[in-house]
């Protein structure tokens, strides 16, 4: 696909990319590019979070993250953006879709994920997982529970001892948090499969997606998670 056209958004926590937007802005400028809110392709200028943050305008929009050098899922750093750029000026961009997870809470439709949702204690009480996934039923007790995409498999579910998938696989990664005499083994499943979580902790815990969305819980909760009908687009410079 051609670029003819961006919207730019930065995270304003990290002091340095305020400056680096008005850069990257001028750049395209001069390169002819149209810089709106209407822009085909988002760009985003942080890291990692700040594709994530996104994540709404990203199942309507290709992205091209700029990052640190630690990034894993920007297209570019803060050193090497004005070379990815060109490539995309001058020879065009695909669009990768990878899929998403929806997450219910008690019924009720919560967030939608590029990474993971994940179920976590706040202190020291351990919780009681009652895992359902299609017709198999797995009763455990852990510090929390993972369930993660492809793309999220690398992040969270991997350090916590799951398997990184394929990023194109059909599969999601769900990993238990240092789970009990280690009773739950990292699982790899259909993305067609739907996962229901029961939990209960004597101690208040959380539910995140992707980290951003964060909410604190108590006492009983059901959680529902399944792959979205919408998929996260990312703009992958052409090579020649």
């Amino acid at each position: 696909m051609k670029f003819t056209s961006a919207q730019i958004v930065h995270n304003p926590k990290k002091t340095h990319t305020a400056q680096l937007k008005q850069e990257v802005e001028s750049f395209l400028t001069e390169k002819g590019i149209k810089v709106s809110q209407d822009g085909e392709v988002l760009i985003t200028i942080g890291g990692d979070g700040t594709v994530l943050y996104h994540r709404k305008i990203i199942s309507q929009k290709p992205v091209f993250g700029i990052g640190t050098a630690s990034s894993f899922i920007c297209s570019a750093t803060h050193v090497t953006w004005k070379q990815e750029l060109m490539k995309v000026i001058e020879h065009g961009y695909s669009v990768d879709e990878r899929p998403m997870v929806s997450c219910e809470l008690n019924g009720k439709l919560l967030d939608e994920g590029i990474n993971e949702v994940w179920l976590r204690n706040s202190g020291h009480r351990i919780m009681n997982i009652d895992l359902q996934i299609d017709d198999k039923t797995f009763l455990f007790r852990s510090d929390g529970i993972i369930v993660s995409t492809p793309l999220g498999s690398s992040s969270y579910a991997y350090s916590c001892g799951g398997d990184e998938l394929p990023l194109h696989s059909k599969k999601f990664s769900i990993v238990a948090i240092a789970p009990y005499r280690r009773s739950f083994k990292p699982l790899a499943v259909s993305d067609e499969s739907v996962c229901k979580i029961v939990a209960e902790c004597e101690s208040p815990y959380f539910v995140a997606v992707d980290g951003q969305m964060v909410k604190e819980l108590d006492k009983r909760t059901e959680l529902k998670i399944y792959k979205s009908k919408n998929r996260a687009k990312f703009a992958i410079p052409i090579q020649k």
